[in-house]
């Protein structure tokens, strides 16, 4: 054990503060609280969006309510899939180190738009339509490009004027 005196001297593993060990384990756990909330706040929201989509697509042909203008079944895929998008987006730019969410929004919505249709093959009285699969898309890239330009990174455009302001 070491004999120096706690002190910025001693540097060796001995001489550990314990004031100083449980300020890193209070740092941890509140790093992992603070990872546990971002999960809930951003990322759930569209895990259960996907999980809601998919339990209306299993349901039969002969149980789905009758929709009574012309387009109405491609609106309802636009609206669908844009609400998908938008919070797909936002679990991605918001929880995500990715540098392109609305890419990665792009991704997985057109792969879980795919699979969606591949999945109503096999459900009775359904049917896997291009079409839907093009309002899906359309759903997903109109809403979540909203979201990005909503969301979007600052850019130094608003320093840029100011500083040519303060210039002049």
């Amino acid at each position: 054990m070491c004999n120096v005196r706690m002190s910025r001297a001693c540097k060796s593993t001995c001489c550990v503060d314990p004031w100083q060990l449980k300020s890193k384990a209070g740092f941890f756990y509140q790093t992992i609280f603070k990872m546990k909330n971002q999960l809930l706040i951003h990322k759930w929201p569209a895990i259960l969006f996907a999980v809601l989509i998919f339990i209306f697509s299993s349901l039969p042909g002969d149980k789905l309510p009758e929709i009574r203008f012309g387009l109405g079944d491609k609106f309802i895929h636009v609206i669908e899939f844009g609400l998908f998008g938008i919070f797909l987006y936002h679990a991605f730019r918001f929880s995500s180190p990715i540098s392109k969410p609305y890419f990665a929004t792009l991704c997985v919505g057109i792969v879980y738009a795919l699979l969606d249709e591949i999945h109503q093959l096999f459900v009775p009285g359904r049917s896997c339509e291009i079409w839907d699969f093009i309002a899906d898309l359309v759903g997903i890239i109109i809403f979540a490009g909203l979201s990005a330009w909503i969301n979007r990174l600052p850019d130094n455009t608003a320093d840029k004027s100011q500083i040519h302001r303060t210039n002049s």
